[in-house]
């Protein structure tokens, strides 16, 4: 409008927009807690009018707030994105006075004259009797048809002081078993144990569940994990095995799936306690395979010399004592000794045949292996010569000492022999002996494995004698070997005892 005369006007026309947001009232709008404990839920509204874009941010007075209680927002104390619900709870320290209290909330915005309001009264209580229930070690896994046990644990809350029935949630695995069931929990907390199994290969998520004896019926739970997992069984169907040195023994090793009819992982096979110098075969079954399952577990011997020597006849007794007498037999041999080369080794069979023939004539006879009748040199009376011990069984390269006493002459020396080799001899598979009466055996048995004869023959009378018989024994180890199945994360295993000759 002009401040002339005439009042000149002209109108233009504009648009005022006039936004705003909006606090809901509190659902609920009295909320209680006891003392050291957080309150249920108090629910917010926050929407906009018009054409509001702004942020809005919740709070609790800074002052009005009972002693020792603190408040929280979620999922958070400002919001942009309208209409947005928020909950509010209050924390009370476990000392907190008991009190109802006029709680103002306020919301505000950038650029709003005041802000929004709203009113929640919060009563703070003294708590009543109550307990915790808790679990402190799940999950737990076990193989199928083995158990787990879970561990708990009931506490007091504000002087509590009834029994709490335990049981086992819905879902829970076939086997499920709380001891004690009937608990009365302590201040520093009373112990529980719930032992689970399950034949099928599954997990179990379930509840143990806890309801008080009282009027209250207080009842709590707490959630729990069980995994039963995918195992086999092992069986050595095959026994014992013996094998020679070098050979290999095969095991049947019958497997049988636990938890499912189909083997869920794949199975592999390794061994220990094996000889030095064995190896065993890593047979495996795939995933997927159905049913019980036969495989072979190969163990192949390392050749003779090769593995550790563990005799297990080491402690065996000598044999029965034999007194003998072969000068015959040691001119056979010797008459043998010098047949042509082509027939040497039918001669040697035939002279050891002679020689253990000869012993067990002499034995048949009576004879003590000694030679009387006759003076020796510087005696005067007749010689005789004995050995000690008249028998011996030794394994391969194992020494046995013999002693030689001489009578009837001042002239004690003996010379050694070995199968008529006069010491120091060499080991021609029969053994050696040194001038001491020293012997060793052969270092493989003897084919055929006929007693081996040591002979003392007196230096003073060589026509006089007598002689000590040596077995050789077949040496034998036995070992426990373990064989284990690896299925996935676990293990089994069985046991198949093997001999090496």
């Amino acid at each position: 409008m002009g401040a002339d005369a005439a009042t000149i006007t002209h109108d233009a026309p504009v648009t005022l927009r006039v936004v705003d947001f909006a606090l809901s009232a509190p659902s609920p709008a009295s909320v209680t807690m006891a003392q050291g404990s957080t309150s249920g839920g108090v629910s917010f509204v926050v929407s906009g009018v018009g054409a509001f874009s702004g942020t809005v941010t919740l709070a609790c007075p800074t002052s009005g707030m009972p002693d020792r209680v603190s408040c929280s927002f979620s999922p958070s104390g400002s919001v942009s994105a309208l209409p947005a619900t928020v909950t509010l709870t209050f924390t009370a320290a476990s000392n907190t006075p008991i009190a109802t209290t006029a709680i103002t909330i306020s919301a505000v915005t950038s650029g709003a004259p005041a802000p929004k309001t709203q009113t929640v009264n919060l009563s703070v209580t003294v708590p009543a009797p109550n307990y915790t229930l808790s679990v402190s070690n799940s999950p737990q896994s076990a193989p199928a048809n083995q158990t787990a046990s879970l561990n708990g644990l009931l506490r007091v809350l504000s002087g509590y002081g009834s029994a709490v029935n335990l049981s086992c949630g819905t879902g829970a695995p076939p086997t499920c078993t709380i001891v004690p069931a009937s608990v009365t929990p302590t201040v520093a907390g009373t112990p529980f144990t719930v032992t689970v199994m399950s034949g099928a290969a599954q997990s179990y998520n379930f509840a143990v569940n806890g309801v008080s004896t009282d009027a209250a019926h207080v009842a709590h739970t707490t959630p729990v994990t069980f995994n039963s997992l995918f195992t086999v069984t092992l069986a050595d169907s095959s026994g014992t095995q013996s094998v020679k040195a070098g050979q290999t023994a095969n095991y049947s090793v019958v497997v049988s799936p636990v938890g499912a009819a189909t083997f869920a992982t794949a199975v592999s096979f390794a061994c220990t306690g094996l000889p030095a110098g064995a190896s065993c075969s890593n047979p495996t079954i795939p995933a997927g395979t159905s049913g019980v399952q036969t495989v072979t577990v190969a163990i192949s011997t390392a050749g003779a010399g090769t593995a550790l020597i563990r005799p297990s006849a080491e402690n065996r007794g000598l044999g029965p004592p034999f007194w003998l007498w072969l000068p015959t037999a040691g001119m056979v041999i010797g008459g043998l000794a010098r047949r042509p080369s082509r027939k040497r080794k039918t001669s040697a069979v035939l002279a050891s045949a002679l020689v253990f023939a000869s012993a067990m004539i002499a034995i048949s006879c009576g004879g003590s292996g000694n030679s009387g009748g006759g003076s020796g040199g510087g005696g005067g009376g007749a010689v005789v010569v004995s050995v000690s011990p008249h028998s011996a069984s030794k394994f391969p390269t194992e020494q046995q000492q013999f002693t030689a006493s001489v009578s009837g002459t001042s002239n004690t020396q003996v010379t050694w022999q070995v199968n008529g080799a006069t010491e120091p001899n060499v080991d021609t598979g029969a053994g050696t002996i040194d001038h001491t009466g020293m012997y060793k055996a052969p270092s493989v048995v003897p084919t055929p494995n006929l007693p081996i004869l040591v002979s003392a023959i007196s230096q003073a009378d060589v026509m006089k004698s007598d002689t000590a018989m040596v077995t050789i024994k077949a040496p034998s180890w036995t070992y426990t070997v373990t064989i284990t199945a690896t299925v996935g994360s676990l293990t089994q295993s069985t046991t198949a005892v093997l001999v090496v000759e």
